[in-house]
């Protein structure tokens, strides 16, 4: 063997495998430290869920939220939305609650909390101002009952918008009544707006002598249903 490589051969040799031994030192170094470095960065992500109920209150979410403005009739509905989406979100705070409720108020409404610092305490006390003011039942009650008064009965059958808009309006007023308790038969014979010709139809396939309100709907339902899918088939 000593015949065959010289000594600054061998030496050259030892040389490199040294160097290239030192090299796998470096680099397994360097690679440990690039995957401590991003096993920390991960960990980094791994925030409680309590930071995102935080982030929430900075960026508020966009939702189709009416604005009210005092109506009495349409408190029902305002009420309904803010309090499923906002009012009960335990993600957001009171005070995030209060900027969004002033965000969907506006006229009368608005006026009544205006002035108010932006406090846990003072939208608590908002809301009751506003169902106070707003949401007593006798006066949405009397308010509804009112309105179902004043639907303007459909004069032609064959007139399918007026009569879409009419079944409508019905049913929204009945569904306000319902929600504050109000039994049928205390209002149920308030409703006559149908046409003679339609109301003897209905009249002849009543079941009993006993008028029901829920009756009526059904047969309203059925006959606006009908013309309309024959509108829709005479339509080129």
């Amino acid at each position: 063997m000593e015949e065959f490589v010289s000594d600054d051969k061998l030496e050259k040799e030892v040389k490199e495998v040294a160097e290239y031994t030192q090299k796998i030192i470096t680099w397994k170094f360097r690679a440990t430290k690039k995957i401590r470095e991003r096993t920390k960065n991960v960990d980094s992500l791994n925030i409680p869920s309590s930071c995102y109920k935080e982030s929430s209150n900075v960026k508020l979410p966009k939702l189709a939220i009416s604005k009210f403005y005092g109506q009495s009739s349409l408190w029902l509905s305002f009420w309904n939305s803010f309090e499923s989406a906002i009012h009960e979100n335990d993600s957001l705070s009171e005070v995030s609650k209060f900027n969004y409720l002033k965000a969907h108020l506006g006229g009368s409404a608005l006026n009544t909390i205006e002035g108010f610092a932006l406090t846990p305490e003072n939208y608590e006390i908002a809301i009751k101002l506003l169902k106070e003011r707003f949401g007593r039942s006798d006066v949405l009650i009397n308010t509804h009952l009112n309105n179902l008064l004043r639907i303007c009965p459909l004069k032609n059958l064959d007139d399918i918008v007026s009569f879409r808009k009419m079944f409508d309006n019905i049913q929204t007023e009945i569904r306000s009544l319902e929600s504050l308790n109000v039994l049928k038969e205390t209002y149920q014979n308030l409703l006559c707006l149908p046409p003679p010709d339609l109301v003897l139809e209905y009249n002849k396939g009543m079941k009993s002598d006993k008028y029901e309100i829920n009756e009526l709907v059904d047969y309203l339902t059925i006959q606006l249903k009908a013309k309309e899918r024959s509108l829709m088939y005479a339509s080129p």
